[in-house]
């Protein structure tokens, strides 16, 4: 069909030449205006992205002229989305194309139906930063402002909601992100009123610190973020740390080592001696991956010795 198209259009004009050169019909010169007219939009498009880019017509003018091109563009079939990229290639005005295409626009989510922490029995609105974290790290890095990108995002504790500034393309895949999550939340409730660290849980094992088991040695940070700490005593480097496990009883860490990468991410060789050091003990490990370069992949747990999942973590449940 697609094929067939060319020469239908021309026939078309042909005959509707004829029909207006040689009868004269009025009906024919009204089509063929209406014909000129709808044609004259689209290709007067590239006009448009040319002056854009030198400077006689501003990018605010052209954008809400040709909205409904842009609308039409992104609701097309990826074919069509390729061949209107190519063409702004070949007419030297791709850049200005597609930043007409992707220009930033404000839109507001509301997320209060998951985005909340139970206090007391009572909701209290959370967003920040866990929720935009996950969008900020999962849709187009390079197109928010943490990246010199034009996007932006604040949460609104007022209307529990996000406001984001961004192009038609990454808020349509924010939509789509939450309504995943909101899949994912209806499906691991089971009747619960489950909020953002029990989301957590369902997403991605965990969000916040997991529940330990006592006894659990938990590797962290001081506040200034210069020495790593287990439980008040506090180490200058990591060959400290070690020393001090090495002296421990092996009784005293069978309830297994945790160390969370989101305070102190330890190097691979680091993670090398922490791991054969609990495989020669047989003791429980698990290195939490950093989720902001993972967020909304599965997370692969390849640093668990043992069965760290019934021995070191609580049920979330």
């Amino acid at each position: 069909m697609t094929i067939l198209l060319p020469p239908l259009a021309a026939a078309f004009c042909i005959w509707l030449t004829v029909r207006v050169v040689n009868r004269r019909e009025r009906w024919a010169k009204r089509v063929a205006v209406i014909a000129a007219t709808g044609l004259a939009y689209p290709l007067s498009f590239w006009v448009a992205c040319w002056a854009v880019q030198h400077g006689m017509l501003t990018d605010r003018i052209a954008k809400a002229v040709y909205e409904p091109i842009f609308w039409m563009e992104f609701h097309a079939a990826q074919p069509l989305q390729e061949a209107a990229l190519s063409c702004a290639k070949s007419f030297g005005v791709k850049a200005t194309y597609v930043g007409l295409r992707d220009a930033p626009f404000s839109r507001t989510y509301p997320v209060g139906d998951f985005a909340f922490r139970q206090n007391d029995g009572c909701r209290v609105f959370e967003a920040s930063p866990w929720l935009l974290l996950w969008i900020t790290t999962s849709i187009e890095p390079d197109s928010w402002e943490e990246l010199a990108g034009p996007g932006s995002m604040y949460a609104s504790p007022r209307g529990k909601a996000l406001i984001v500034l961004q192009s038609r393309r990454v808020h349509a895949a924010i939509a789509a992100f939450l309504d995943k999550i909101r899949s994912v939340r209806q499906s691991a409730a089971h009747g619960r009123d489950l909020d953002c660290e029990g989301l957590g849980h369902a997403l991605f094992g965990f969000y916040s610190e997991p529940k330990l088991r006592p006894g659990c040695i938990c590797i962290n940070e001081n506040r200034d973020g210069d020495r790593l700490v287990i439980d008040g005593a506090s180490f200058a480097n990591f060959d400290e740390l070690m020393a001090f496990l090495q002296l421990r009883r092996r009784d005293s860490l069978r309830s297994g080592i945790f160390w969370s990468e989101w305070r102190r991410e330890p190097n691979p060789s680091e993670i090398d001696r922490l791991k054969g050091f609990c495989q020669m003990r047989d003791l429980d490990l698990f290195i939490r991956p950093n989720y902001g370069s993972i967020i909304g992949q599965p997370v692969e747990r390849q640093w668990w010795i043992v069965r760290a999942s019934d021995s070191i973590y609580l049920d979330p449940e």
